[in-house]
């Protein structure tokens, strides 16, 4: 089971609900941005899809929700090999 995920550009939103936009206290229409993940940051996948939105917790507790086509999804065992693998620098010229 995919239950895991890496952040597939270099920043990606995640979002306080499946979807960009809620109200606040004064019911005006917000931006739902709660924090970013950049580029291959992990997250785990904490349920079903909602409306093409993952939900997911961060490496330091924040859960949020992230776009369907912005992480790639990987086991547990997939995600603990990436993570244990070597560090690759890349010159972003070149991508």
């Amino acid at each position: 089971m995919k239950q895991y995920g890496v952040a597939l550009l270099p920043v990606v939103t995640l979002w306080d609900k499946p979807e960009e936009t809620k109200k606040n206290k004064a019911r005006e229409t917000v931006s739902a941005i709660g924090d970013e993940l950049l580029y291959g940051m992990g997250v785990r996948i904490t349920g079903e899809p909602i409306n093409g939105f993952y939900p997911v917790v961060t490496f330091y507790a924040y859960p949020g929700f992230v776009k369907q086509d912005e992480l790639y999804l990987l086991s547990l065992e997939e995600m603990k090999a990436y993570e244990d693998d070597r560090l690759l620098v890349v010159n972003g010229r070149y991508v």
